[in-house]
């Protein structure tokens, strides 16, 4: 009896362990710049010397009830391998309701319409879908399609998918993207997979700088804390809390610190989820407590946490 019993327990133990093991990332669908400027939904705004392109995000999901139904298709066939969804259309309505709240905060980094979705979603990776539908002899409609997944926090690519439907007299979007996608699909499940495997052991790759506040007249390289200048405190910090210690400085002047490929964990030892907000403000207390009076944290998107510091 004392040994089925632990065996029963093991076999528990070996079930979390692989429930654990099998954690998915999180994901969005979303038009890619290139199906906005396909479609002519791409807003050029020009600035001194250069031109900005924005895309029309509320007047595509407005106008176009294809793109619904194609990000929709795409969503369900990751939804049914287990991948939790967050839904882009209604991040932007709720980007939008706070738009005056936001407007009348100076404390916020200009950002991007997609940067905000991004950081109110805090999906894990981004699905980048660009569909075209072509036509032969007027009555024969195949789809073109190109999925591109990129980690929410860095942009940088994780996999690829392009393919064609066969072409049909019977043309349905929904039908046709699924015959398209699902001739690369496995392999690019497998390619997501390996990325969040890789990030829960190795940690979620983000960027910080830390500055002085307007008027401060901080020194990163000569001022003394704790025994040590200002940039080795950080930077103490950072060995301390960043997954293996891992980051890189990518610049480190009298007046600001830059790091990139910092490894913040994925979950704290409570079990609950790290962003990089949540994790800087761990180098901001310390700073407070370190005797630093004044202590901002600015976001941009997901992934670039600035830091600013006051005497």
């Amino acid at each position: 009896m004392k040994k089925l019993f632990i065996l029963a327990v093991m076999a528990v133990m070996s079930f979390s362990a692989f429930g654990q093991a099998a954690k998915k990332p999180t994901l969005m669908v979303v038009p890619s710049d290139n199906w906005f400027t396909m479609n002519g939904l791409m807003k050029v705004i020009e600035g001194v010397g250069e031109k900005n392109y924005v895309p029309m995000f509320e007047e595509a999901f407005l106008t176009r009830n294809d793109l619904k139904e194609a990000i929709t298709s795409i969503g369900d066939m990751f939804k049914n391998q287990g991948f939790p969804l967050k839904d882009m259309e209604s991040n932007l309505k709720a980007i939008k309701a706070r738009a005056a709240e936001d407007l009348a905060s100076n404390d916020e980094a200009e950002e991007s319409l997609l940067d905000q979705v991004k950081k109110r979603a805090k999906s894990d990776i981004i699905l980048e879908l660009t569909y075209e539908v072509k036509t032969m002899g007027g009555i024969q409609k195949k789809v073109s399609a190109t999925l591109r997944a990129v980690d929410a926090y860095t942009s940088k690519q994780v996999a690829k998918l392009q393919n064609e439907s066969e072409y049909s007299a019977a043309f349905d979007l929904k039908n046709a993207l699924l015959e398209a996608v699902e001739g690369g699909f496995d392999e690019m499940v497998q390619g997501m997979t390996s990325y969040f495997d890789d990030m829960a052991q190795n940690g979620r790759e983000v960027y910080l700088r830390v500055r002085g506040e307007s008027g401060a007249d901080i020194n990163f390289q000569e001022e003394e804390v704790e025994g040590m200048v200002l940039q080795e405190f950080i930077e103490d910090w950072m060995a301390n809390n960043c997954v293996n210690g891992s980051f890189s400085t990518l610049d480190a002047t009298d007046t600001m610190l830059e790091y990139e490929q910092v490894r913040i964990p994925l979950f704290n030892e409570k079990g609950r989820a790290v962003d990089t907000q949540s994790w800087a403000r761990g180098l901001r207390d310390a700073l407070k407590a370190a005797g630093y009076s004044s202590t901002k944290l600015q976001m941009r998107g997901l992934g670039e946490a600035t830091v600013f510091i006051k005497r």
